[in-house]
């Protein structure tokens, strides 16, 4: 699962503050005059009046690896879709991280510039030490067996010096895909057992060292399908209310993320029958039932919800 980097898209509801549109390339003319308004953090949405800046390195793998395998008819179209729309960034290495700086100095040299809307920086934190326990193919360069927390502690504090050297960048994070998720329904793999408090103090101190003016963070919550079930959600709520309280509670964390890199349905009529017994059966559902758990537990969180897969429902997966 390394470098899975996803078209990430946002739609609201009663809990879910962000709503991002599929925006123009980067190279669009600019206007004259610079917007530079930053994020309003937890209290508002950090993404109205922002676009996102497609990202290289996910148009060359598009081209690369999928448009060759398409229909002639649609190879434009597709090329087209790929240079055009804004996406995460995955830092799913620490090497990526200089990257990031590479697309900040972008974004502010175009929102100098005149770009209006300005653009955002949007980047997904994903480097703990045995991460995502419950997989084989996505376990990472760091190893809880090789003390490699002080690792992760460098990663995120290499992320820091590039937000700071960019603070009027306004900058979005989703933090550590299907780590805490882990923590709710798979104790009884060891690997997630051994990873317990590591993955805890890891995903804290991203929370607590990214606390920055211009970053807004949300915290990975897998999906409706994974923490939705009656059994799931509440101890869900209270561990992700956990880590942001052990976190001090950052100005900057504005909620949880569903659906990274899945496919469920944002909204359905009629629950797929794979979905029997889980009564939150699309992302709508999830977060309107998690949202006053969370709430509940001191955490009044906000949600963005990854679309980018789940055009073709039911899925049968």
């Amino acid at each position: 699962m390394g470098g899975r980097q996803d078209i990430m898209m946002f739609t609201k509801s009663q809990y879910v503050s962000a709503l991002v549109a599929l925006l123009p390339l980067c190279a669009t003319a600019l206007p004259a005059t610079p917007a530079k308004h930053l994020v309003a953090r937890a209290s508002g949405n950090p993404f109205s009046g922002y676009q996102f800046c497609p990202v290289p390195q996910y148009s060359d793998e598009i081209k690369t690896n999928a448009i060759p395998n398409l229909t002639s008819d649609l190879k434009a179209a597709a090329s087209e879709v790929a240079d055009s729309i804004g996406t995460f960034f995955w830092m799913d290495t620490a090497d990526k991280v200089p990257v990031m700086g590479k697309y900040l100095a972008n974004i502010q040299a175009l929102n100098d510039a005149g770009a209006s809307p300005p653009y955002m920086g949007q980047f997904v934190v994903y480097d703990l030490p045995d991460r995502d326990c419950a997989a084989l193919a996505s376990n990472g360069e760091y190893s809880i067996a090789k003390n490699c927390l002080a690792n992760y502690k460098a990663y995120v504090d290499a992320i820091a010096k590039q937000v700071q050297a960019y603070p009027d960048v306004n900058i979005a994070f989703v933090v550590e895909p299907d780590s805490l998720a882990n923590m709710v329904t798979n104790l009884n793999v060891q690997k997630c057992a051994n990873a317990a408090d590591t993955y805890k103090t890891g995903v804290a101190y991203a929370l607590k060292n990214l606390d920055f003016d211009n970053v807004s963070m949300y915290m990975d919550a897998g999906h409706a399908g994974w923490l939705g079930w009656a059994a799931n959600i509440q101890p869900a709520a209270q561990l992700f209310a956990q880590i942001y309280k052990d976190a001090g509670s950052p100005a900057a964390v504005c909620g949880l993320a569903t659906n990274v890199a899945n496919y469920n349905a944002w909204s359905v009529t009629t629950c797929a029958a794979y979905t029997q017994g889980d009564n939150n059966c699309d992302e709508k559902r999830y977060v309107n039932a998690l949202g006053p758990l969370l709430e509940a537990e001191g955490f009044p969180a906000h949600f963005i919800t990854d679309t980018g897969r789940n055009g073709v429902q039911p899925t049968s997966q």
